[in-house]
């Protein structure tokens, strides 16, 4: 299966908080094909903490389990449809991974699942369900 990963479960994982504690726990032992998109880079190293040297290595060791998706011309496109649609709430972030999801045939893990529960044809992965199984 393959899972894109939003950047609150990340960020989560790296504050080593109990549902990001399970997630790192499991990456290793993972059979899922994990995936982030390069807009949760920015999200990331956005944060004032990717300024300290140890931090950095700490984010990008952790990083280092999944495949980057760079923003396409057709996952920027979909975004934009998206958007379109009349769904504008979002931060600018979630439509894209949300195109990302649909684009590679992912399923997004968030711990937030109300915005993309919004986005029609976008695969949730059930994360508070299977948190010791998130991986």
């Amino acid at each position: 299966m393959k899972l894109i990963f939003d950047t609150n479960v990340l960020i989560d994982g790296l504050r080593l908080r109990p549902k990001g504690k399970a997630l790192i726990a499991s990456l290793e032992k993972s059979e899922h094909e994990l995936y982030i998109s390069s807009v949760v880079g920015f999200e990331i190293f956005a944060g004032r903490s990717s300024q300290d040297i140890d931090q950095r290595k700490k984010i990008q060791t952790f990083l280092g389990f999944f495949d980057v998706v760079d923003v396409s011309w057709k996952i920027a496109k979909r975004a934009g449809e998206i958007y379109r649609s009349g769904l504008r709430q979002l931060e600018f972030p979630d439509y894209i991974i949300a195109a990302t999801a649909m684009e590679i045939g992912a399923e997004v893990v968030t711990l937030n699942r109300k915005h993309f529960e919004k986005i029609p044809g976008v695969r949730i992965y059930d994360f508070d369900n299977d948190a010791a199984d998130v991986i």
